[in-house]
């Protein structure tokens, strides 16, 4: 799978005037088995790229290529086999079973009547076991710790067998050992399954963890887009946030990891939230 978005731009509209480009002059190229994270400012427009990206929203200009094919050609019930996506846990309210909740990401392959059959099930059940909650199928989804409700978000996305998984902040709001958790299944399901991964983060540092491609928003609506080694530097995240920032480098068993740190906000950003 080869996703290709050119020179793609988008606006909100009020009262049928625009209120101004979010999305300024956009591209990305990604294949199967990366990882592209998404970076930026609060209110910069992540969550809407991945919006676009996903047809909830129709770019101004621009174009999303699928292997070659305009996205916005391809019907909904092609699109949702080849993509899936994994929302933020705090805004799932579901009182169902987790194993109900993973059958739901079959909906795409079953149609609007039709019913779940053994393989269903099977496919079900190895999502589950993919994540490692296979022991929690028949408990209730409200019941669930933060970690372990994000890890049935992902399982239901992977029972749809998709080839492009979005998940908007997927580490947000966990503690220490489930953002872990999250970060290594990412990398696991693109190594091992191959899935092109696009994600929207707060963290840098998870970003330069696992990221192959970075795409950072920029003040303005434009972004920068490329390496994830070459874009995640002190200065693009200072542009990008508008504070001034550090990078410490540490080693574990022979393994480096970055972690970026904020020590002082820019005056010429000010003092705005």
């Amino acid at each position: 799978m080869k996703l290709e978005l050119k020179h793609a731009s988008f606006s909100y509209f009020h009262g049928g005037r625009s209120a101004g480009e979010l999305l300024h002059d956009i591209s990305l190229t990604a294949f199967s088995g990366e990882i592209v994270s998404i970076l930026g400012a609060n209110g910069a427009g992540k969550t809407t790229l991945l919006k676009c990206l996903m047809r909830f929203c129709r770019w101004d200009r621009g174009e999303l290529l699928l292997d070659g094919e305009d996205a916005a050609k391809i019907p909904d019930s092609r699109f949702w086999k080849i993509a899936a996506y994994v929302p933020q846990a705090r805004e799932e309210a579901l009182t169902c079973t987790v194993g109900e909740s993973v059958l739901m990401g079959r909906s795409a392959h079953l149609g609007l009547f039709g019913m779940p059959g053994e393989r269903d099930y099977e496919i079900a059940r190895r999502a589950m076991r993919m994540v490692g909650i296979e022991g929690l199928e028949n408990r209730s989804i409200s019941v669930l710790s933060g970690g372990q409700k994000q890890l049935a978000l992902i399982a239901r996305a992977l029972a749809a067998e998709p080839r492009i998984l979005f998940l908007d902040e997927p580490e947000t709001g966990l503690d220490f050992r489930n953002q872990l958790i999250i970060l290594n299944l990412l990398e696991r399901l693109a190594g091992e399954e191959k899935l092109l991964i696009l994600f929207n983060t707060h963290y840098p540092d998870h970003a330069r963890r696992i990221s192959d491609r970075t795409l950072l928003f920029l003040p303005g609506g434009a972004a920068l887009s490329g390496p994830a080694g070459k874009i995640l530097t002190e200065e693009n995240l200072q542009r990008a946030f508008g504070v001034f920032v550090r990078e410490a480098r540490v080693e574990d068993g022979g393994a480096a990891f970055s972690a970026f740190i904020p020590v002082r906000i820019s005056e010429q950003q000010g003092q705005k939230p």
